[in-house]
């Protein structure tokens, strides 16, 4: 449980990319609930993502923590990751990997890449996010 007199810096924002427009809006209450972030935007897929990003980079306002699921239609976790390494963005950026399925080699694919800092299950949590904030915060 987490103390209720505890208060953590949010992070300025924070980028949910996920395919499922109903684990986006879970999760975006349990950011808000939390105090994790101060904005919460959502992208539904690879692309939209990316080119969000693009557009951030330009206005330097990058998210700080991208929430990343990792099994999506089309283009997966895995592709947002090698599309990542091709923006020039701040490199303090963490990425959490998101997933319902746990994967042995999934996991170990995950640390091996420095950008990921968790590889966590669905859905987010308020404990969790206390512990990914506490780790994890720039």
């Amino acid at each position: 449980m987490i103390p209720p007199d505890l208060v953590l810096e949010k992070f300025k924002s924070v980028l949910l990319v996920d395919d499922d427009d109903l684990v986006n809006s879970i999760n975006t209450v349990m950011i808000d609930h939390a105090k994790f972030a101060k904005k919460v935007i959502a992208k539904t897929s690879v692309t939209e993502a990316v080119s969000f990003l693009q557009k951030s980079c330009k206005r330097e306002e990058f998210p700080e923590m991208i929430f990343l699921d990792l099994n999506m239609p089309y283009e997966d976790g895995w592709d947002f990751m090698d599309e990542l390494k091709k923006i020039d963005h701040n490199p303090q950026t963490k990425v959490v990997m998101l997933t319902s399925c746990i994967s042995t080699k999934d996991e170990k694919r995950a640390k091996s890449m420095e950008e990921i800092v968790a590889y966590v299950p669905k859905p987010l949590s308020p404990e969790l996010l206390h512990q990914i904030h506490l780790k994890h915060s720039v």
